[in-house]
């Protein structure tokens, strides 16, 4: 066999086992399962063993290569012959008389073909047919009786010790009996349907609770539901959700003794403790009941599972088998049936790892509760649950996968992680660890893999078996740790990707999520590719290397290594060479293009992830040499992975810049790594980087579209309620109004919506990569019509009231100054008859007079909606092309609008990013640090000349754009209001200065200055908080220019002062004649701007340009429509000397 040796220095005189199971469906060499031993070395020299084979064996193929035997030989042939004679087949490379007479002398030989079976000539592949038709034959013979190894190893006839009868054996299974039998579930109790439900009924604390929360924490760092309102508020709401969740876990513990599954594993985690010589055989008894309950259901499930991917696949299956349970189903209903068989078979898969997340979520759900609920738990608890993490460590250490990535609800159990990692550092020292991660699609042989090199545990078979990520420890020998630069090789299995019982969005993103962290927590990467095309895992890394960009963790550098599988090594590199190059093209160009959108200078794929095509690509043949089950291992598999171990191992000592991590880094870069991951809601939605740019190019498009469309109706609001503001009998009805904006908004909605839908998802070169999008564009199309109309309807309805309500208040107002006239007049006339005048009365009769004038006035006040400014600030945030695919930490910022008015008030910080300054000199890093500095501090003493020159130039570059923002709030019509299209205005103003700044020619020392995306970003950012202050004032004065209450308090106090000075001056007819003429001039005043208005409109309509051409033609025209009015030039000079 394989590995053997003639000189059999270790496996001289072992027996050896090995299984046939025929596989259904196919053609078998055999018909029913058989088990073959091999006695390695001269069976006559070891009888004992030769013993035991007789005793199990229903047949013996006896070997004799010598012709000649000697007489040591004969006997214990005969004997064997006395014992076995029907059951031995005698196997002879030659058949001489001399052998047939032996054989012959033997007691009970068979001398027939089926027994003496003549081998050699020189065609082995004739041999072994014929022996497989032999072995075949006898199989199936019915007299023979079906052997049980068990029953023969404890009968103990053979003279072979067996360790589980011996006494130290004994007494140690009974001790580990009475721990883990409470453990041990019955597997006949449960069926396939009954099987879905076993986590739901002994493990329920990762069940919905664990999964709700995990989705209530996520969401409180990428807030996809939040919508207005108070931030903090919202993220209470979500704290208030967790805690229910938790409240939910600590309740299921609370009631632990309903629980007996649970409660039996928390007390063997004590005994662990306790007994911890037989900690490692409590754990293996427990996996191997939980194996034989799934094992026996879970391959029907697999089978059914499988057939439903084929017929999802190939709906002509269904055609051709019109038999089929499924064949009445609709493709969407078949799609429906095959994600409920992958979630069934998630459900009904139980294994160690579940039991070991049952236990992190007890810990986490105590390490949540309050004093109070503490003290119960531990009552009730059979062990102290601060002592979960240790075990957990101690578990780790006996070479048992512990779970990093929670696969079934995509989280990270930070709490529980970090206190592992925390004992784990106590129990053995803040070792130096080396970190390998493995990806790969589904079943590409990823486990397989790590268990042939480094020897582990992780589970392997066809389908998906690994769900997350995993690790496991492995021990450096003490006297190597110095020659390998570390003490621990800690390898990560991931989850298969590409899964096929995901949802298409759904597994992009879990994908791309799961990628980016196995990556960016390891030293080295094994990328595994099943076959020659490696183009499955192109798209990851691209989104991978960019989520490094956008997360500002560049500094990681990790490096990885490609493995493909199932290829022959010959001729395989000048086969592959070709296409691999080109991927690597395609990512260095991928690399640099997502580098320069984010602000950052990278070139090449290996300046994020370090990668060497000639040396870090490996060629692995398939690992059987046939079809399983009964195909045998390929030993150049074995060889190649040995090979690929021994580079792995000493990758430190090759490339000395890499450094090992201590266990303290990696439990902090697990925290940091997670959270930015969980921060970042844009470029893991995404399946490469061609998607992400198609994607920012259409959101460019439709904002660019959707603020031009609202300008265009803001100009028209604007307009319309300027006429009607200088009409003094408004004819013009709200439903006129609402049919005009309709028009416009149907007319030339339709219109760009087709030229978009023509110019992006037809024509353009993008047009396949978009087409996935156009049913959304469309939606979004029609719903931003719709909501621009109905915004603007409403505008319309609260202006009209607005300008109605003026109208009749001017009129009103005429009413008032003649009925205060008459009321003068009667005051005073009481006065000369009483002699009776003071403040008070006066005070009286005018409060009188005012609220009889209120009265008659009866106009009510249009309600005009509140503004809430900074949240329309986060809409325009949240919908504009230059921020939704900002990187996470803009949105750190972004999400807190309640605090923008405060970041208008700081000052601009300059960041290093901000700019890119050519040179021909040349300018080094420092130099950027200190420009950033001088900046920041508003001075350049630290500055060399050429650095003060670009200082001031780029401070009179900030400067230059801070007036534009000035000018735009200076330019805004005072008497229309707020209007949230203002930010998209403004932003559009300052990215169009800056881009004509980075379209200037060089100046001086040939220095040019090209500020960045980032800086646009954040330009944008700081000016439209800075206009809030701004906005909020122009909504206020629009408030008060058309408040009835504002007005009529200005009216009283203004007609009271009047009133009191006639008094007051005199009580005689001149003097109050003379203040009445305040009032009559007032409104003489009114009338002209009326009568102004009405004839500049009038003027313009006929094109009168002469008339307005200045102040004087103006004042000319009027005297004339006077004069003409009139009809006579005497009454006007009687106006002038009596008005």
């Amino acid at each position: 066999s394989p590995g053997s040796t003639k000189s059999r220095l270790i496996f001289d005189g072992t027996v050896e086992i090995s299984w046939f199971l025929p596989k259904r469906g196919v053609e078998n060499k055999f018909a029913n399962p058989i088990a073959f031993l091999n006695l390695r070395g001269d069976a006559f020299q070891h009888l004992k063993q030769l013993n035991f084979i007789q005793l199990v064996s229903n047949k013996i193929f006896l070997i004799l290569w010598s012709d000649n035997m000697q007489d040591h030989e004969i006997e214990p042939m005969r004997e064997m012959y006395a014992r076995s004679g029907s059951k031995i087949v005698c196997l002879l490379p030659s058949l001489t008389q001399e052998t047939k007479k032996i054989i012959q002398s033997c007691p009970n030989s068979k001398g027939d073909s089926q027994h003496v079976f003549v081998l050699g000539k020189g065609n082995w592949a004739a041999d072994i047919l014929s022996l497989s038709r032999l072995v075949n034959l006898h199989s199936q013979d019915p007299t023979e009786k079906v052997s049980s190894l068990s029953e023969h190893i404890n009968q103990g006839n053979h003279g072979i010790e067996v360790d589980c009868n011996e006494l130290y054996f004994k007494e140690t299974e009974v001790e580990i009996d009475l721990y883990t039998r409470p453990l041990l579930l019955d597997s006949d109790k449960y069926d396939t349907k009954a099987l879905r439900h076993i986590k739901d009924t002994h493990l329920r604390l990762q069940g919905k609770p664990w999964e709700d929360w995990t989705k209530h924490y996520a969401e409180s760092y990428r807030l996809k539901r939040w919508q207005k309102g108070s931030l903090e508020e919202y993220r209470s709401q979500l704290r208030s959700q967790m805690n229910d969740c938790r409240d939910a876990q600590i309740g299921i513990l609370d009631n632990i003794n309903n629980m007996k599954f649970l409660y039996e594993i928390l007390k063997l985690c004590r005994f662990s403790f306790v007994k911890p010589f037989y900690s490692e055989l409590f754990w293996n008894k427990l996996q191997l009941s939980l194996d034989m309950i799934c094992g026996k259901h879970l391959p029907s499930l697999y089978e059914e599972h499988n057939v439903i991917s084929n017929l999802k696949n190939i709906r002509g299956h269904l055609q051709s088998n019109p038999s089929s349970p499924y064949a009445h189903l609709t493709r969407d209903q078949l799609k429906a049936e095959f994600y409920k068989s992958a979630r069934n078979l998630s459900k009904s898969s139980l294994g160690m790892e579940h039991v070991i997340r049952e236990l992190s979520q007890v810990y986490e759900a105590y390490s949540a509760a309050s004093v109070e609920q503490k003290h119960s738990l531990d009552q009730k608890m059979p062990i102290c649950l601060d002592k979960l993490p240790i075990f957990a460590a101690n578990f780790l250490l006996q070479g048992y996968p512990l779970e990093i990535l929670d696969g079934d609800v995509s989280h990270v159990p930070t709490v529980w992680l970090s206190k592992v990692l925390e004992h784990l550092r106590l129990i053995i020292g803040n070792k130096l660890i080396y970190i390998v991660s493995i990806l790969g699609i589904q079943s590409s042989g990823k486990s397989t893999l790590l268990n042939t090199m480094f020897g582990l545990h992780f589970a392997v078979s066809a389908g998906r078996c690994t769900k997350g990520i995993f690790m496991q420890m492995i021990p450096v020998s003490p006297d190597q740790t110095s020659y390998f630069g570390y003490d621990y090789l800690v390898i990560l299995d991931t989850e298969g990707l590409r899964a096929p019982e995901f949802d298409s969005d759904i597994s992009r993103f879990h994908d791309n999520e799961l990628a980016t962290f196995a990556i960016g927590l390891s030293h080295l990467t094994i990328i595994n590719i099943n076959g020659e095309n490696p183009n499955d895992l192109e798209d990851i890394l691209q989104i991978t290397v960019n989520a490094f960009l956008r997360m500002n963790l560049t500094w990681i550098r990790p490096r990885c290594i490609f493995v493909h599988q199932n290829v022959t090594s010959v001729g395989c590199e000048e086969k592959l060479g070709p296409i691999r190059n080109a991927l690597i093209s395609k990512l260095n160009e991928m690399t640099e293009e997502a580098a320069k959108h984010e602000g950052m200078y990278y070139k090449y794929f290996a300046d994020l992830i370090q990668f060497n095509p000639e040396d870090d690509v490996f060629y692995f043949p398939g690992l059987y040499l046939g079809t399983p089950p009964m195909a045998p291992i390929n030993v150049q598999y074995s060889l190649e992975s040995a090979k690929l171990k021994s580079i792995i191992l000493k990758m430190f000592i090759q490339f000395p810049e890499m450094k090992s991590k201590k266990i303290s880094a990696f439990a902090a870069n697990i925290q940091q790594l997670w959270k930015a991951i969980l921060h970042e809601n844009f470029i893991f939605h995404f399946k490469n980087i061609q998607e992400v740019n198609a994607q920012r190019e259409l959101d460019y498009v439709l904002t660019e579209w959707y603020y031009g469309y609202s300008q265009m109706v803001y100009e028209w609001q604007i307009e319309t309620f300027a006429n009607l503001s200088n009409t003094t009998d408004i004819t013009t009805t709200i439903h006129d109004l609402e049919k005009s904006i309709q028009r416009l908004c149907a007319g030339t909605f339709q219109d760009e919506q087709s030229r978009i839908i023509h110019d992006f998802f037809e024509v353009s070169e993008k047009a396949q990569i978009c087409g996935q999008w156009e049913s959304r564009t469309k939606d979004y199309f029609e719903e931003s019509r719709l909501g621009l109309q109905k915004e603007v309807i409403i505008k319309c309805r609260t202006e009209y009231n607005l300008i109605s309500n003026q109208s009749k208040l001017s009129k009103k107002i005429g009413e008032i100054e003649r009925s205060l006239v008459v009321k003068v007049k009667e005051f005073l006339k009481t006065i000369n008859s009483s002699q009776n005048f003071d403040t008070s009365s006066i005070n009286s009769t005018f409060e009188v007079f005012w609220r009889q004038c209120l009265k008659s006035l009866n106009v009510q006040q249009p309600e005009i909606k509140q503004c809430n400014i900074p949240a329309d600030l986060y809409d325009y945030f949240n919908s504009s092309s230059w921020f939704t695919s900002a990187p996470s930490r803009f949105f750190d910022r972004l999400r807190n609008w309640n605090a923008y008015i405060k970041i208008g008030k700081n000052r601009y910080t300059f960041y290093r990013r901000h700019v890119k300054i050519q040179s021909d000199h040349g300018l080094q890093n420092d130099f950027y640090s200190s420009l950033s500095d001088a900046l920041n501090a508003c001075n350049n003493e630290f500055l060399d000349y050429s650095g003060k020159e670009v200082y001031w130039k780029i401070f009179d570059y900030l400067i230059n754009i801070s007036l534009e923002r000035k000018r735009f709030i200076s330019q805004l019509p005072r008497t229309a209001g707020y209007n949230k299209n203002y930010f998209g205005q403004l932003s559009r103003l300052i990215s169009a200065k800056i881009d004509s700044i980075n379209e200037e020619e060089r100046y001086g020392r040939n220095i040019r200055i090209q500020f960045t995306d980032h800086f646009k970003r954040d330009q944008m950012f700081y000016h439209c908080c800075r206009a809030i202050p701004d906005l909020i004032h122009l909504q206020d004065s629009y408030i008060k220019v058309y408040s009835i209450q504002t007005q009529l308090s200005d009216l009283r106090e203004k007609y009271f002062q009047t009133f009191d000075k006639f008094i007051k001056v005199s009580i005689s007819e001149k003097a109050c004649s003379e203040h009445l003429s305040d009032i009559v001039l007032d409104g003489m005043r009114r009338y002209l701007v009326s009568i102004l208005n009405k004839l500049a409109v009038d003027m313009f309509l006929y094109d009168n340009q002469e008339i307005v051409r200045s102040k004087g033609t103006i004042q000319l025209a009027m005297l004339k429509g006077f004069i003409a009015n009139n009809r006579g030039f005497s009454k006007y000079l009687n106006y002038i000397r009596n008005p």
